[in-house]
């Protein structure tokens, strides 16, 4: 007998007579309990109340051991977890409330559970039930009445039921059985079933079952199949591709156009789908088969349990109907004011401008639009001129700007603080985005008071008001609380589509506000672009307004005035936004050298100031790297950087290494050896072209290297002409002696360019073939032992070890050295 047992037995041996099970006494069965002379009752003290035997076909059974049965009717039967609680608290022994079920521990005391989906005949049920009471719970068969114990806990076989479908509507949590055999299992441990971290774990999945579920219309979203199975089954699911194994049919209609249409076949049913008149599938299904919504599927991953699909069931809430297809009900809804447009793509901010035309309304009701005649009579308003509806239209799309932030708000709140679904991200991802939205409620009060200003003008209506003075008086407003938003909106995007792929509730929940007409049934990640068009749109308003206000009117000079003001808030956001984006980049590149590092963080260095880059294509071999390169050249007040591109993160489907950061350090070149700038003029063969002449220590003559800008920056030949020039002005800037015709233009005969197109010899063809072949090699041997590791690497090394000594010596007599 342990010290721990000891001490209990010495708590509570004025109370009661404490017996431990033992094998004498089983052999004293004859022992009559009932003539002790105290009067409470006697405690067996049991390791375990059930015993383990094998049946006649070889199955391990469990049945409670004999000692038990005999006396469980008499006597008050614990499990030593129960009895060291009862000792240590000195509560009161009583009678159990069911003595033919011993107490063990008191795991799951004040538990009152329900089982949905098990039947009388279902194995382990029995034993199920013995367990819960074994560890101070209580089971009942149906949900009590008025004034009875409320059940606490449902455990499901399937999410299936109405059982199932009312504990999700009392918020009742729902676990499997496994949650009573892992309480079992650790029983001497007297752990709390009611505890999350014992709940959890055994939650059931909303399409636990396994519902099988057969995707339609998902495949638009250009979203891997192999992605939709992962997420199903991750919820306890599995993806079906045929109708005849599907038990759940999701139908994906985002913009309401599907028309569903039943007819009944004996056992069958012939369910048709349609779109403006088009079929677009038939199918041929039992009765028992659900066909629901997208809703329904996203709505079962946000509440992580499974809806009711009765509320989302297509074959309910689009009967069949007349051969019309049910167009005609859809062509008669008037046409709305909302900011946005059902059923069509996201409009940029001067498609808004023009859709918002249409939707301009005026209160004719205005006093300064109505006017009683001599005889009481009422005169019919004036004529709307051109400058007041352009004005209307600002107002207009002022109102429909505000409306979008406000949503974007409120789909942020609804993300940080959901009361039913819980957290839709971890607190990380929470914290960062609300950083990244953090100047918008800004923005919104700023364009509040930029709306009420310009409503206050337009009722009443004077044709001498000044539009153009809300916006000037504005403007230093809106040049402050933009900033921070629209450098980080790409971080943004970026970061939601993250979170969609790492927290599934996240996704549904964003799949689910985009399915709401109220959001006009855009993404999330569409929305946010709204803040950045804006301030391009009331440009493009001012400038019409101003073109239908006459030279006398006194806002036109206003109007002037206020164009000015916001073309410089728009070129400070460009400006900032291609910074940060620059900022971005540098901190990308491989080896960078210290300098750079301190000036991307901030600190001083002998860089200077950031001013431009550009991308371009080496022409020639034995320039920065090889032929055919891509090179990024960054501009600075003292030094050029020049880094090789690996790839473009920028570019949707680009291949990156997980090691391998997009741009490689080269060299950063003081600018005081820069000595000729040559701007190429293009013809039939030439597009972009520029020299670049260098005199390093060691040289005894300068040193051309040739280049050409690649397609983004041929497309604006302005981008090259201004690096060229910002480098020539750093270059005079930094270097006294630099010669007056530092930048000059030349024809490619003249400066020995023949095409922009870097060639591929033979000889360069065989040499790329081999680093591809190398590189793959390499991988294949990151798979295998360290020994043949280290006997490839060895190989490859002493085999190039020639070849480089060869090359590096024919490099030293061509290619001067360069020393800084």
């Amino acid at each position: 007998m342990s010290a721990e047992f000891r001490a209990a037995v010495q708590l509570l041996e004025e109370a009661v007579e404490v017996v431990p099970i033992s094998e004498e006494l089983i052999e004293q069965e004859e022992k009559d309990v009932s003539r002790n002379k105290k009067s409470c009752p006697v405690v067996f003290v049991t390791a375990d109340f059930l015993i383990v035997t094998t049946n006649s076909e070889g199955v391990p059974t469990e049945t409670q051991a004999p000692l038990l049965q005999r006396l469980r009717k008499k006597s008050v039967i614990l499990g030593l977890p129960a009895f060291l609680h009862y000792a240590e608290w000195k509560k009161s022994l009583t009678k159990p409330r069911r003595p033919l079920y011993p107490l063990y521990n008191l795991s799951m005391k004040g538990v009152v559970a329900l089982f949905s989906g098990y039947s009388e005949d279902v194995p382990g049920l029995k034993r199920l039930v013995g367990l819960i009471h074994f560890m101070g719970g209580q089971v009942k068969d149906a949900y009590p009445t008025t004034g009875q114990t409320a059940i606490t806990h449902l455990i499901a076989r399937w999410v299936q039921g109405e059982k199932y479908q009312t504990a999700i509507n009392m918020a009742i949590p729902v676990v499997t059985e496994d949650w009573v055999l892992h309480l079992w299992a650790r029983r001497d441990q007297c752990l709390d079933a009611t505890a999350p971290q014992q709940l959890q774990p055994f939650h059931i999945k909303p399409f636990h079952g396994p519902l099988k579920i057969l995707l339609i219309g998902f495949d638009e979203d250009g979203q891997n199949p192999q992605d939709w199975s992962n997420l199903i089954e991750v919820h306890g699911g599995e993806l079906v591709t045929s109708v005849a194994a599907a038990n759940y049919i999701v139908v994906h209609d985002p913009e309401k156009k599907l028309h569903v249409s039943c007819e009944e076949l004996n056992e069958y049913r012939a369910v048709k789908l349609s779109r403006d008149g088009e079929t677009v599938g038939e199918y041929l299904i039992t009765p028992e088969k659900v066909v629901v919504t997208s809703e329904w599927f996203w709505t079962c991953i946000k509440l992580d349990s499974c809806a009711n699909p009765d509320a989302y069931s297509l074959l309910k809430l689009q009967p069949s109907s007349s051969a019309n297809g049910g167009r005609s009900r859809r062509q008669k809804t008037p046409v709305s004011s909302s900011p946005y447009t059902p059923g069509r793509r996201r409009l940029s901010a001067v498609e808004e401008r023009d859709v918002s035309r249409g939707n301009c309304s005026f209160d004719h009701s205005d006093e300064s639009l109505t006017s009683s005649g001599s005889h009481g009579g009422s005169v019919p308003p004036p004529s709307i001129t051109r400058r007041q509806m352009t004005v209307a239209e600002m107002v207009q799309t002022e109102a429909n700007y505000l409306k979008i932030v406000s949503d974007i708000l409120k789909i942020k709140e609804s993300i940080l603080v959901e009361p039913k679904a819980g957290a839709m991200c971890d607190a990380e991802a929470a914290a960062l985005l609300d950083e990244y939205m953090a100047a918008l409620p800004e923005i919104l009060d700023r364009h509040t008071a930029i709306h009420r200003d310009l409503e206050g003008l337009l009722r009443p209506w004077k044709e001498d008001a000044l539009v153009g003075a809300v916006w000037k008086n504005r403007a230093p407003g809106l040049e402050q609380c933009y900033p921070a938003y629209v450098n980080v909106i790409e971080k943004l995007k970026k970061h939601i589509q993250d979170c969609e792929k790492k927290f599934p509730k996240f996704r549904a929940h964003l799949a689910l506000t985009q399915m709401a007409p109220e959001y006009g049934r855009q993404h999330l990640k569409d929305l946010l672009v709204r803040p950045v068009q804006r301030l391009a749109s009331v440009d493009v308003l001012l400038t019409d307004i101003r073109k239908a206000t006459d030279e006398s009117n006194p806002d036109r000079v206003e109007l002037t005035l206020a164009k000015e003001k916001v073309q410089g808030v728009l070129t400070l956001l460009n400006s900032e936004k291609q910074a940060a984006e620059v900022v971005e980049m540098l901190t990308h590149i491989e080896d960078a050298p210290e300098e750079l590092v301190t000036t991307t963080t901030g600190g001083g260095s002998g860089l200077g100031k950031y001013l431009s880059h550009i991308e371009c294509t080496e022409l020639a071999k034995r320039q920065f790297h090889e032929q055919g390169s891509t090179l990024c050249l960054f501009l600075f007040t003292n030094k050029l950087e020049v880094a090789k591109r690996r790839y473009d993160p920028r570019q949707p489907g680009t291949p990156q290494s997980g090691k391998q950061l997009p741009l490689k350090h080269i060299e950063l070149i003081p600018l005081m050896r820069i000595k000729r700038i040559v701007d190429v003029r293009d013809d039939e063969q030439i597009h972009g072209a520029f020299l670049l002449s260098f005199f390093f220590p060691n040289d005894t003559q300068e040193v051309s290297y040739k280049f050409a800008c690649t397609l983004e920056f041929q497309a604006e030949k302005k981008k090259k002409r201004d690096f060229l020039m910002q480098l020539k002005a750093q270059v005079q800037a930094v270097d006294m002696n630099a010669v007056p015709d530092l930048l000059c233009e030349m024809s490619a005969a003249e400066a020995s360019v023949k095409t922009t197109e870097p060639s591929s010899t033979p000889l360069e063809k065989v040499s790329k073939l081999t680093r591809s072949l190398s590189r793959r090699i390499s991988s294949i041997g990151n798979h295998s032992s360290q020994k043949l590791k280290r006997a490839v690497s060895t190989a490859f090394i002493s085999g190039s070890k020639k070849g480089r000594k060869d090359a590096d010596n024919f490099d030293d007599e061509i290619r001067p050295k360069r020393l800084f």
